[in-house]
């Protein structure tokens, strides 16, 4: 599982490190640039094969992982010192995350509570449809027999009206 891991890493600083920091859909204006730029860069973050952020996706609690595994190794290999400015945008992202991950819970829910509501108005109108069905079902029986007696009616009334 270990070499699994480093061998993704591996793979993420090398696909960032060719690639660079040419990131196709956050402009330079933008307040985060430089701490996406950052976290690309140095390999915590990958680019999409199109060179894409994506900063508006939400990150995976899998991405957040292996991003959070990079930064410790790092720490560890003491390969890595943190400024304050980059504690300050570890701290935004990590809010961000917060942020997001809480939103996506809530519109999870939202949507679960949804499910559950049509789930049960499906079954209430296939309980609807189904006593319909036999309601018609019985009339249709019903005005069959009366079809039948009114026909048998009509014969006798034509015999007895030829006999007289």
């Amino acid at each position: 599982m270990s070499k699994v891991l480093i061998s993704l890493l591996t793979i993420i600083t090398l696909s960032t490190s060719i690639l660079g920091a040419d990131i196709n859909d956050v402009s330079e204006s933008d307040a985060a640039y430089k701490a996406i730029e950052k976290s690309v860069n140095n390999g915590y973050l990958p680019l999409d094969n199109t060179h894409n952020f994506k900063p508006n996706r939400s990150i995976s609690r899998r991405e957040l992982a292996i991003s959070i595994n990079k930064l410790i190794e790092e720490i560890q290999k003491q390969n890595i010192s943190l400024s304050p400015t980059e504690i300050r945008e570890l701290n935004h992202l990590s809010k961000s995350f917060k942020k997001s991950y809480a939103s996506n819970k809530s519109r999870i829910a939202v949507l679960e509570l949804k499910s559950l509501n049509t789930s049960n108005e499906f079954d209430t109108l296939h309980t609807d449809i189904t006593k319909t069905n036999d309601t018609l079902q019985s009339e249709l029986t019903t005005i069959k027999k009366q079809r039948t007696y009114m026909w048998i009616a009509i014969v006798v009334s034509t015999i007895l009206g030829l006999s007289t």
